[in-house]
């Protein structure tokens, strides 16, 4: 269980990572949605490092990850279908 969290961990700061990438290259809405989308992500990184009920702990709500599924869509159908798959 301890090495599935600290996967899920390495997993956050990745994708952090990447999104700060991002960041580099938007401006406007945009940058702002994805600064708060990786504020989120630290939150969510300190809630798997903090096991079990500690008071005062940032926890991710069901409210968060529901924004971030209307936010995804949304930027989604924004995009042009896809004509092809680059296999990495």
């Amino acid at each position: 269980k301890a090495s599935a969290r600290m996967h899920a961990i390495g997993e956050v700061d990745e994708a952090n990572s990447a999104i700060g990438l991002a960041l580099t290259m938007v401006e406007g809405e945009r940058a702002a949605a994805l600064s708060r989308i990786q504020n989120e992500l630290f939150d969510l990184g300190a809630d798997l490092a903090t096991p079990g009920e500690v008071e005062g702990a940032l926890r991710i709500v069901p409210g968060q990850v529901e924004r971030l599924e209307r936010e995804i869509d949304a930027m989604n159908a924004e995009l042009q279908p896809l004509k092809s798959f680059i296999l990495p």
